[in-house]
Formats: C-alpha cells, structure tokens, sequence
C-alpha cells in the first residue's frame, strides 16, 4: 500500500489560547484552560519565531482562535512576514460572511474543521445549540473557495458512532473538502467521561461502512481520510492515513511552551504486541489511553521479519527453471548457470535486484553467515548476457565517505542501534579528544559498545530506541547506521531522535538495500538446517534511500546529502539531514562536506 501524499507545505500549528465558543465533551484541551491566552505582542514573536525554523505558513488554533478580536490583525502580523495562514476552528464564526470574505482577502489558504454528527449529535457534543447549522453554513462557503485546503474532522465517539453516515450526507454533495474520521483521545473531557470512547475495533468497524456508503455517493479517496486507528482493522486505513505529517505541519507550539517542537505523536504508541509488525511503517496504532480501557487483544499485527538477501545455487545439471530465477556467471572464463528458489522474494523483487540495481554478489568464504561485507563478498557485474566479478572494492568505497562524515562529528551524539559500533575507531578518538559526548542506544549492544560503556562520557541504554527516554533538543548528532531497517516501530523511533536533536543538529543513516548472494557448493543444506531451527530474518522493513527519504519528509529536516544505490555501487545508501529547513535559524552554516 502506498504511502499518503505529504504536503510540500511548512506549517507550524500556533497555540493562541485555550478558550472556545464550543464545549466539546471530548476536547483534549479543556484542562488547559487554566492557561489564559497570549497577548497580540506575544503571539507576533511567536510568528516570527516560526519564520526562523523555516516554516512557510503559521495555522492559528486553539482552544478556538476565530473568537479573537485581534485575529485579522495577527494574520497581517503573518503576511508582513512573508507567511501563509489557516485555521484550525470549529468554523462557526466562519459562517459570518463578513469576516470570511476579510480573511480570504488576506489569503487563506489552510482550514481544518470540525463536524461531529447530524444536528442533534453535533449539538449535543459541542454543548452549544447552534453549532451546527453555523459549521455547515461556513462549510458550504468554504467548499466554493478555489485552492483553499479544506479537511472537515469528525472525531468518532459512542454519541456519534450510528451516525456516521449523516456526516457523509453533509460532504458528499459538495465539489471539494475532505471528510475525516479521527479516533477520540482518552485527554481531558473524554478521560472525564470515558463512556464516550468507543472500542477501537467498533469504531474502525463503523468508520469502513462510512467509507463504503462516502464510496457509494460518489466520494473518492482523495476526499476521505482516517487518523488514530491501527491498520490492521482496515485495509484501506494505511492509504487513507491524514495526519500532521500528510499536511505538511512540521511543529507545534502550546501556549506554555517556550519553542517549538516537532510533532512526535507522543501520545499514541504500538504496544508490544505490534512490534515489528510488517503491515506498515505508517501506522501508530492508536491512544496510549485507549489500551488501558479495550486492551490489546483487538489489534491483528502481521509479524515474521524480512530477509534482506536471497541466495543463488549451482543449477543441478539438467535441471530448468524460470528465467527470472537464474543468473549467467562466469568466473575465471569459466561459464555456470545458478538459481535461486527463494520464497522471500517475488519474481518482480528479484530481477529489480538483478537487471535494475544490479545487486549481486559472490561470497569469497564458506562461512554460513556472512557479517563481514568487505571481505566476504565481492559485487557482480552485468556483461552482456552474463555477469563477471567486479576487482574494485565498492564496500571500501562506500563505506570511505561514511567513515569520512563521522571524522566531522562532535557535541553530544546519540547512536542508534550501535550493535557492534563498527566505526569503533572513530568513536574512541572523538572520546579520546573529548570531542564526543556518546550515548548509545541498542537492544543487544555488542562487546565493544559493552566496553565503550564503561568511560565516564559515554551512556549506553541496553533497549530499543523506542524505550529509552531523551531530552528534547539535546543531541547535536545522531547516528543511525544500519540500523534504520532493523527498528522496531519506526514512527515512535524517528519521532523520538528528531525531537531529541537539537535546532541546527544533524542526523546520520546509512543502510542497505536487498541483494543476491551467490553461495559455494554444499552450502545450500546448512542454511536450509539453520532456517530449519526457527530463525527469523532480523529485518522489518527493506527500505532503500529513497523509501528512507519519503519518510523522512514528514519531520523538519533539511537534506544535506544523499547516496542511493545504482548497478555500480555497493548495496548501501546514505542519507544526511539538519534539523531545519534553508531558511532556517540564523548564524548556523550549512554543512560543509568539502
């Protein structure tokens, strides 16, 4: 399933207070009242603020931020900035023609909405007669204004739950607008009064028959999108996935807080049972509060892990088997057709490895496990009709210009999945000059990394990066070498190294994508014995750079550089990144790889 589109636009979601017109019965924010709003002049350096970390649009929320006196002002504050603007609103003041037409003028552009039943439902979650006929009113406005990114929330509760479809009836006969259904998060009004949260799999289940009745009224997918429901219930749920992320918002900011921070979902989670669950990297299953009212039991994780290598035999003489499945290979002037007849690839996946990234190699040893890339292997080269074996060390020379970006790191530096940290040397000189501060992070850290540990300015966490909590902004590298494709839940991963590196720091990953590996004779039974003992391929996922790249495009972070795999290069990719965009803060130069 593809990943959803992701806005090209920067947005940062600005707080302005926590009053509303409205007094939803779930609101996560109606504990923060407490909290007052910000004055004019603070919210204008809080613009400004977000300018400087690159942000190309400011969205206004709340609480409700359309309630302000001063909001027309404030988004001309935005505009003198060179910004966009939106709303997140419950839209009711929108219905008011005067004041919309006033900010259309100034250029709105983003508007996220809510609606949350038919009249009588919507009424009675927001406690404020009226609402509806307001939101819908403002809702059909909207739906006519060209270009303008138009998203109508619907938050599934017990209250709405039946009525799903009555939200369809409302969206379904205007031209533009996307109608999304949001899971209800246990904060706030909705932990107060928890009879209104729903089981997971009962809403999932009334939000697939929504979809289906949207389907039916002539909706298509481009105009329907869920959040805070874990795929496995549905599997139209991973590309229909709307999200901060899919509209380009790359931080927040509440009223007490004194920066900016990206987004990190912080609040939702995959229990143990999703580790490692091959449905996809794009789902975050649900609410951490949700599991402690429905359990766990509900979710249906894919598990198994992924080799990320097929092996290729002598072909028995006499014996035929599928094109796709051999490889011409002459070693020596010597000319022998071998095959392979792996059940982790498809037919599709193994000749992009071999005809389009040209990923094969031929082991130098007898050894059964190969762990030692530079010295065991050496690459393939497609010749004609066949393939010779290349003298030039390409894993030398891919791995030089890794070793030459770890000779420029300094400052605290994070190392995510050290294992055996192969760049030991490196490490240890960095240490030894006090250049480094070190902290690594790995489930089963390696003997060296274990000895590393035992320095007073080094930190080692026998855990998943997922478990170990990180301060905010404190990292000025982090490090994720080979293991990119070995991490457990990968939005909670990234969501904790980017967070936890700092405005101006920069992040490291390096890994590789699938090959084929030519085997000696004999080889073929003692891997089939040891696959036999119940061994479970260590991969997750098998991203190559630019799959890597996709993913990262959701957090705020400006590439540097970028080394992706090609038919004459080794099987990995580098990807470097700055925690900001190029217009970003002042006074931090670019990276100088030079």
């Amino acid at each position: 399933m593809p990943s959803p589109e992701i806005s090209n636009d920067r947005r940062v979601i600005l707080k302005v207070g926590y009053a509303c017109n409205n007094a939803c019965t779930f609101c996560h924010s109606s504990c923060l009242t407490h909290l007052g709003a910000l004055k004019e002049e603070e919210i204008r350096t809080r613009i400004v603020d977000a300018r400087r970390i690159g942000a190309r649009t400011v969205l206004f929320s709340g609480g409700e931020p359309t309630i302000r006196s001063d909001l027309v002002e404030l988004v001309r504050s935005a505009r003198k900035e060179g910004m966009g603007f939106g709303l997140v609103t419950n839209a009711r003041m929108l219905s008011y023609r005067p004041l919309l037409e006033k900010l259309l003028k100034l250029g709105l552009s983003y508007v996220y909405m809510s609606l949350h039943g038919p009249e009588a439902a919507h009424d009675a979650t927001t406690r404020s007669p009226g609402s509806f006929k307001q939101a819908v009113s403002a809702l059909r406005m909207l739906a006519g204004v060209p270009g303008l990114q138009l998203t109508c929330n619907t938050v599934v509760t017990n209250h709405n739950l039946e009525q799903l479809d009555q939200v369809v009836d409302v969206l379904a006969p205007l031209d533009r607008g996307v109608l999304k259904f949001s899971a209800v998060e246990p904060k706030g009004g909705a932990d107060q009064d928890r009879e209104q949260i729903p089981n997971p799999a009962d809403s999932a289940r009334r939000v697939g028959e929504a979809l289906d009745y949207a389907l039916l009224q002539g909706m298509s997918y481009q105009r329907l999108g869920v959040d805070g429901f874990p795929h496995c219930l549905d599997s139209r749920f991973a590309r229909l996935q709307t999200d901060f992320f899919s509209h380009g918002i790359m931080a927040i900011r509440e009223v007490d807080e004194k920066d900016y921070f990206p987004i990190d979902y912080g609040n939702m989670s995959k229990p143990e049972v999703c580790r490692g669950c091959l449905i996809g990297d794009n789902c975050r299953a649900t609410f951490d509060g949700i599991y402690s009212l429905h359990g766990t039991r509900l979710l249906r994780p894919v598990t198994g892990g992924l080799s990320n290598s097929f092996n290729y035999y002598p072909l028995p003489a006499g014996g035929t088997v599928s094109g796709h499945r051999t490889l011409d290979l002459q070693v020596d002037g010597q000319r022998n057709k071998y095959w392979t007849d792996t059940g982790d690839f498809s037919d599709q996946q193994v000749l992009e490895v071999r005809d389009q990234l040209e990923q094969l190699y031929i082991q130098q040893d007898s050894e059964t496990f190969v762990d030692d890339f530079q010295q065991q292997l050496r690459k393939l080269k497609k010749t004609g009709d066949y393939f010779s074996v290349v003298s030039v060390d390409l894993f030398g020379e891919a791995d030089a210009r890794v070793r030459q970006l770890l000779t420029e790191v300094e400052g605290k530096v994070l190392d995510v999945g050290c294992g055996q940290t192969r760049y030991g040397d490196l490490l240890r000189a960095g240490l030894d000059s006090s250049r480094l501060e070190y902290v690594a992070v790995d489930p089963v850290p390696g003997d060296e990394a274990v000895a590393l540990g035992q320095r007073t300015n080094v930190e080692l966490h026998a855990a998943g990066i997922e478990e170990v909590s990180l301060e905010k902004g404190s990292f000025d590298w982090v490090l994720v070498l080979r293991s990119h494709n070995h991490l457990a839940d990968l939005w909670t991963a990234y969501s904790k190294i980017i967070g936890a590196l700092a405005w101006g720091g920069h992040l490291l990953v390096v890994d590789n994508v699938p090959f084929g590996l030519v085997r000696p004779d004999g080889s073929r039974e003692v891997i089939a014995e040891i696959r036999g003992d119940g061994i479970v391929p260590e991969h997750l996922r098998n991203h190559g750079g630019r799959d890597c790249k996709s993913f990262l495009s959701r957090f705020p972070l400006q590439l540097i550089e970028e080394q992706h795999v090609t038919p004459d290069t080794a099987n990995q990719w580098v990807l470097l990144y700055r925690k900001l965009w190029p217009s970003g803060i002042a006074g931090v130069d670019t990276f100088r790889s030079d």
